[in-house]
């Protein structure tokens, strides 16, 4: 990854959580139907979609200020 490409992906980001919402907008019973409809633990998945979804949950309900 080129430096330009670094420190792009570093203002989307930091432009992302400022304009972010300030508390999150998803209640405990929300995340837990989430992770019980993809996760039961049976069987491997790949970590390659797992990194993706736990990115996406970070992205969708963690706030960042």
């Amino acid at each position: 990854m080129a430096l330009d490409e670094i420190r792009s992906l570093a203002t989307k980001l930091e432009s992302d959580i400022a304009n972010g919402p300030i508390v999150p907008t998803v209640t405990p019973q929300e995340i837990r139907r989430y992770l019980a409809a993809r996760y039961d633990f049976g069987k491997p998945l790949d970590p390659n979609e797992v990194g993706a979804d736990v990115e996406a949950m970070l992205r969708t309900w963690q706030v960042h200020v």
